[in-house]
């Protein structure tokens, strides 16, 4: 293959995964903010902060999960990106 079509496919894949590192993270700000204002509303009370707690850390890890599997993805094809130049 061309090794400019190969550098454009490379390109649009690294948007992508720069496009999933973005809604990660504004996804994770989000969610910290609306722990933030349960908590100091006392919306969340205290026989339900173990189903809370659980339910924060499945998302937390899942998301950052996300976001270490994304930023090695990016390394990757920026390194596959230099190759070629």
């Amino acid at each position: 293959m061309d090794k400019n079509i190969e550098k454009n496919i490379l390109d649009l894949r690294y948007n992508k995964y720069l496009q999933y590192l973005n809604i990660s993270a504004v996804a994770i700000l989000s969610y910290c903010i609306a722990i933030a204002i349960a908590i100091f509303t006392n919306q969340v009370q205290s026989k339900e902060l173990l189903v809370f707690l659980t339910i924060s850390t499945f998302f937390g890890g899942t998301i950052s999960f996300i976001i270490i599997n994304i930023k090695g993805k990016l390394r990757n094809i920026e390194k596959e990106i230099k190759s070629l130049a």
